[in-house]
């Protein structure tokens, strides 16, 4: 699948290249990540590598969802996603999750990287103001990570209200 309306977008780390998913990206070994100890937050599992495609190619064109690979830079190797669903213009702010599948990333500050790099990109190409997440409470080094990347507690606009979940914003403009 070609020619997405976000085929132009590539950003970059110290250490990790982000540019968006594609169906290619879509291995045995991503399908895998979903049994890893980092995928028990994760409230919907594909059941399949068909499941999986189907997930991503249904993102890929919509201009309300920005679905990116992260990969180490210097093999290209993919280790997680970084997706902001929904970008709400209006609220100039989106919603993100972030998953490094690969365990042998987790703890080595992946999601601290990835957040800051893609915050700039955000709002310097798209103008984005605010970025919210919902965490389970008991994710302990997630909201350790959001934190050390800039997000407070914060309700937000756009997730539900749930006493099991901690929410949390970013705000763009004051990184």
């Amino acid at each position: 699948m070609t020619g997405t309306m976000w085929d132009d977008v590539d950003i970059r780390s110290a250490r990790f290249h982000l540019r968006p998913i594609r169906e290619d990206d879509v291995t045995q070994r991503y399908l895998d990540w979903f049994s890893g100890r980092g995928a028990a937050q994760i409230s919907r599992h594909p059941g399949s590598l068909d499941a999986l495609r189907v997930y991503v190619r249904e993102r890929r064109n919509r201009p309300d969802v920005l679905f990116l690979a992260i990969r180490f830079a210097e093999t290209g190797l993919h280790i997680g996603n970084l997706k902001f669903e929904p970008i709400d213009h209006e609220r100039a702010g989106a919603v993100m999750g972030i998953f490094v599948g690969d365990e042998s990333w987790q703890g080595k500050g992946v999601a601290t990287e990835t957040i800051r790099a893609a915050a700039d990109w955000l709002h310097d190409r798209l103008g984005l103001r605010y970025l919210w997440l919902g965490v389970a409470n008991d994710n302990l080094a997630a909201l350790q990570a959001y934190q050390r990347s800039g997000f407070v507690k914060k309700i937000s606009p756009l997730i539900p209200d749930n006493p099991d979940i901690h929410t949390m914003e970013l705000e763009l403009w004051r990184r």
